[in-house]
């Protein structure tokens, strides 16, 4: 089997593992680039816009796109909406949250999807809303936050994040029969430990991800 080397693009490195542990045979090898610092910056300074951060954004992609690898797929939901809608690059780039975006438009009726992120939910909810009216879907979808647990991920106390978030959907996938969905990766391992807690479904996007990315024909590099 040819192996197919694919650039992540993070906004911490937690987000890694759930890449590396993608079974040897899916022929996938990746490599990992993590970025911080432009969401801290949004977060923190007043003066640096999403212009200009979607303009460091795309610089950044291009120079990944260029070092040897067979598509870029960009992890932050974050970054996904700040990326530009047309950006030329070396070679394929791919938005997380679209690969995700199928998943959740196929769902009948109201559904609820958990945010950690409060800087990703606007953003986030409008790219889907877009993506599912131009494909004449109808969405009900229900954002919801889980305040104050962003940071912990992000200052890498991870098991207070999984502990926090793992409560949340336990707490909701019980208390009611609507569709739960986690629209962020850092989310993943809380969210598959809730499915077996609860014995209800709870999407996330590894799992889309993860089947694209095993669909990808390999280039020849």
């Amino acid at each position: 089997m040819t192996e197919r080397t694919i650039a992540c693009l993070h906004a911490h490195h937690s987000n890694i593992a759930y890449f590396d542990s993608l079974p040897k045979e899916s022929g996938l090898s990746f490599v990992h680039f993590t970025e911080p610092g432009l969401s801290r910056r949004l977060a923190g300074d007043a003066g640096f816009t999403e212009a200009q951060a979607s303009a460091r954004l795309a610089e950044t992609v291009r120079w990944i796109a260029s070092c040897r690898v067979e598509a870029v797929l960009v992890t932050c939901t974050q970054y996904c909406a700040l990326l530009p809608e047309v950006l030329q690059a070396a070679v394929p780039v791919y938005r997380l949250d679209r690969l995700f975006f199928a998943g959740l438009c196929s769902i009948e009726g109201p559904q609820r999807i958990v945010f950690t992120n409060p800087a990703g939910v606007e953003p986030g909810m409008t790219e889907l809303n877009r993506y599912a009216e131009a494909a004449g879907l109808t969405l009900e979808a229900e954002p919801l936050l889980i305040p104050d647990s962003f940071e912990l991920v992000m200052s890498g106390r991870q098991e207070e994040y999984r502990r926090l978030v793992t409560s949340f959907l336990e707490r909701n996938a019980s208390s009611s029969d609507r569709p739960l969905s986690v629209f962020q990766l850092s989310m993943t391992e809380a969210a598959e430990q809730a499915e077996r807690s609860t014995g209800r479904r709870i999407g996330h996007p590894m799992r889309e991800v993860a089947a694209f990315l095993q669909g990808l024909p390999a280039s020849g590099r």
